[in-house]
């Protein structure tokens, strides 16, 4: 999954209400991402994403 803060938010969203998911787990580390790209997209991700899923709920 990738996309902007609020696009993973509508694919995150579609996948917890649709086929009932109520787990997710997300891996930053893959290619060649360096350790400081990894790392600023799963801070992305905390700042995020949860404060978006709160509001929807």
């Amino acid at each position: 999954m990738a996309g902007i803060p609020a696009q993973t938010q509508t694919k995150m969203a579609a996948l917890t209400t649709g086929p009932g998911i109520n787990c997710l787990v997300c891996r930053m580390d893959f290619g060649d991402l360096s350790y400081e790209e990894s790392a600023w997209t799963g801070d992305l991700l905390t700042r995020e994403i949860p404060p978006a899923s709160k509001e929807a709920t």
